[in-house]
């Protein structure tokens, strides 16, 4: 999955662009985004500090804001950023090749101890939550009206690996961390991460 910035166009439209078509348009580079904002790593805190003097913002001011998926994004230029994205090209002067990865799972957790470039790949497998249809409470288990029991499973390369079938729901949660710690080696947790 490609990682898409959304960005404002000249007419106050949004367009998704993708990290190759920032770097091939040269959006926003270190020295610009550090003209802009301050950036504290320690608290993933973005502060202005330059406004425009027609605009609301002032000089000090905390930026970003919500997004409906949950993440901060930052308006730098006239053209709108995610926060962990900006964080990765403060510290290391680079847009990430691929995605960051909030290694604590709290998407506005913008310390850059939390994040990590991975693929979409490795970013997947450092969720532990549950998805919200899940309706034994527990990530990788489901009831299976069958066979009266609960099923394990576990994707690995975008398939989907069988782990048994457990009388308890519990049980079959353990199977799914087992199998979590062998297959799922980025994970937060895993001694292999």
């Amino acid at each position: 999955m490609t990682t898409i910035t959304l960005v404002k166009l000249p007419d106050g439209s949004l367009r998704g662009m993708s990290e190759s078509d920032q770097v091939a348009k040269n959006l926003l580079n270190q020295d610009e985004l550090k003209d802009q904002l301050k950036y504290d790593p320690d608290s993933g805190i973005f502060m202005r500090i330059k406004v425009n003097p027609q605009s609301r913002l002032k000089v000090g001011d905390v930026a970003g804001s919500l997004t409906g998926e949950g993440y901060l994004c930052i308006m730098v230029n006239r053209k709108l950023y995610q926060a962990h994205r900006l964080a990765w090209l403060y510290m290391t002067g680079n847009w990430p090749k691929n995605q960051i990865d909030h290694v604590n799972e709290i998407k506005t957790d913008n310390r850059f101890i939390n994040l990590r470039e991975a693929t979409n790949l490795q970013n997947r497998q450092n969720i532990f939550m549950p998805q919200i249809n899940n309706k034994t409470g527990y990530r990788g288990v489901s009831f299976e009206k069958e066979s009266g029991k609960y099923k394990a499973q576990i994707r690995v390369n975008n398939k989907k690996i069988n782990l048994g079938r457990f009388d308890m729901a519990e049980e079959a949660y353990q199977a799914y961390l087992i199998g979590k710690a062998k297959y799922h080696t980025f994970a937060v947790g895993n001694k292999n991460a």
